[in-house]
């Protein structure tokens, strides 16, 4: 399940054709760090694709490049984040929560259906695996973090500890149902 929504993931965000002029290099800057796959992201992406029994599915996405672009690069990494909040809260939640999902990949070939590369999810639930997605806001611009969320490489029982940080805007994710 886990490995078809990463892989769903990937292509979606990579499939698209529209330009959106977006050309300063990026709307904020982040960092993962983790034993097997450290890297940079520049661009940040909120989405709310459901909202069901009281509360709101949130989906916030980072990437080295412009999923809107024409030009797609050699390798992507990417880091999303997926978690609830109740119904009742508007906008691009803010606060500290510690029930969440991560999916990151490191790839290549990013213009093939299923790009190659490393895949690595994480959850956090508070009890067994604990982190903090930590979300602020000041202006305009985001911080997004979470600290030694233990991550497991597909296909690996073993596993390594991530860390991630953004710091930037957060643009609403494109309609990709066309």
């Amino acid at each position: 399940m886990a490995t078809a929504l990463m892989a769903f993931a990937c292509v979606a965000f990579i499939s698209c054709d529209k330009d959106d002029d977006n050309d300063d290099g990026g709307n904020g800057s982040g960092n993962l760090t983790a034993a097997e796959a450290s890297f940079s992201v520049n661009y940040g992406f909120y989405d709310l694709y459901d909202e069901y029994d009281g509360e709101k599915y949130w989906e916030l996405a980072f990437y080295n490049f412009d999923p809107n672009s024409k030009t797609m690069p050699q390798s992507i990494n990417e880091v999303i984040i997926y978690f609830t909040v109740p119904e009742s809260i508007e906008g691009i939640p803010v606060g500290t929560f510690n029930d969440f999902d991560v999916s990151i990949c490191k790839g290549e070939n990013p213009k093939v259906e299923e790009p190659t590369g490393d895949y690595y999810f994480g959850e956090a639930d508070g009890i067994r695996n604990r982190a903090d997605l930590k979300i602020s806001k000041s202006g305009d611009k985001y911080t997004v973090s979470f600290e030694n969320l233990s991550i497991n490489k597909e296909g690996s029982e073993l596993a390594t500890s991530a860390s991630f940080s953004y710091t930037g805007k957060l643009m609403q994710a494109p309609d990709y149902e066309q």
